[in-house]
């Protein structure tokens, strides 16, 4: 049987279209009520659907109590209830004029969601806080901090002058509550490291401060949101310079403890948190950089933002 070519392109389009669709089908979501709220990304099958720029990783109760998708599954995951990862632009572009043509460049920074236990033995310097954020976008980062370093000084000397006097200088929502600065605050630090596993009980810390960014306290009743944020500088990894995460990689909660290298995991931690491959993956894909200068411009492409280093 011969068709006729329109007959012929019909059936052609028609097969492509079929096959786009079934190769666009998302996977099922993992059975749940979805009483707590429920994934609304690509992959939940919704249109429309909320665009995801996040790597998760979650228990199989998290992913039923959300109604998240199969393959966000990772019984890898240790210590949180989900982790999600995000590659985060910077919200600034530092541009400049070349020929007449605007040219931009935007830094990145790792950031890390965790959905934690409310019981979880991560400690505060100040539990009394039930949210933090650090920054926010707003138009006072185009003003950035005082142009002589005297006047910086200055501001700086009275800001912590008055903390260290026992005052509470941030307005409602940025008191940090794992950090203080009043007197009382000296050695109380909780630290976020990012271990690399050598042994059952030995690690090695990465040059990756993660600093907390983000806090919100039952957010879903029983559980917490911690956010971390830190400097994508193409040191994750080093190669050839670090021993091999032979056991993988994880955080681990200290209270100002400054070589983590030094101590026994887990046991020397207030509380250790493993990290899935699939998340190890994308952030060292992400943080391996072509030059040291192109490090260096992401690490100080945000200084001048409101007023303070990044």
């Amino acid at each position: 049987m011969h068709l006729h070519p329109s007959r012929l392109i019909a059936v052609l389009a028609l097969l492509v279209v079929t096959t786009l669709v079934f190769a666009e089908k998302p996977s099922l979501p993992a059975s749940g009520d979805c009483k707590d709220g429920q994934y609304k990304g690509r992959a939940s099958g919704r249109v429309p659907y909320i665009k995801d720029p996040y790597t998760w990783a979650v228990t199989p109760e998290f992913a039923r109590r959300f109604c998240m998708p199969k393959e966000f599954i990772d019984p890898a995951l240790k210590g949180a209830e989900a982790i999600a990862y995000w590659k985060k632009p910077s919200a600034d572009e530092w541009c400049r004029q070349v020929n007449g043509e605007e040219r931009c460049d935007r830094g990145h920074s790792h950031w890390l969601e965790l959905y934690v236990r409310k019981d979880a033995p991560i400690p505060k310097y100040d539990p009394t806080v039930g949210f933090y954020v650090r920054d926010s976008v707003s138009s006072r980062n185009t003003i950035g901090i005082p142009p002589r370093q005297e006047d910086l000084k200055a501001r700086l000397d009275k800001m912590f002058g008055y903390r260290r006097a026992g005052g509470v200088f941030e307005p409602p929502g940025q008191r940090n509550p794992f950090r203080g600065y009043a007197p009382d605050a000296e050695g109380k630090a909780i630290t976020f490291h990012y271990l690399a596993r050598l042994g059952e009980k030995s690690v090695e810390e990465r040059a990756a401060s993660l600093r907390p960014d983000f806090f919100e306290a039952g957010q879903f009743d029983d559980l917490d949101v911690i956010g971390l944020e830190g400097w994508i500088t193409g040191q994750l990894e080093a190669t050839g310079r670090m021993t091999p995460a032979r056991l993988g990689h994880a955080l681990g909660v200290t209270t100002s403890a400054h070589d983590a290298g030094k101590l026994s995991y887990p046991d020397d931690f207030h509380h250790v948190i493993e990290i899935p491959e699939r998340i190890v993956r994308v952030m060292h894909a992400n943080d391996r950089v072509k030059s040291l200068s192109e490090a260096f411009r992401s690490m100080t492409i945000d200084l001048p933002r409101n007023g303070e280093g990044h």
